[in-house]
């Protein structure tokens, strides 16, 4: 009972973990969609500095 009690928890991590690295990455591909718009729009250094410090904090 203790092993199977392990293992199910174990599951439900897992589980939580791809939920989570899912939602990370739809975040990941939104920002690259802001950067590459921004790339082509060529907004000021300024504001592309502060967006990527912005996504490092994110992380």
């Amino acid at each position: 009972p203790l092993l199977a009690a392990v293992s199910s928890a174990e599951v439900a991590a897992h589980a939580h973990f791809v939920v989570y690295n899912q939602t990370f990455l739809k975040a990941e591909a939104e920002w690259l969609k802001e950067e590459m718009a921004a790339l082509r729009t060529c907004i000021s250094p300024q504001r592309r500095q502060s967006r990527q410090e912005g996504h490092i904090w994110i992380i």
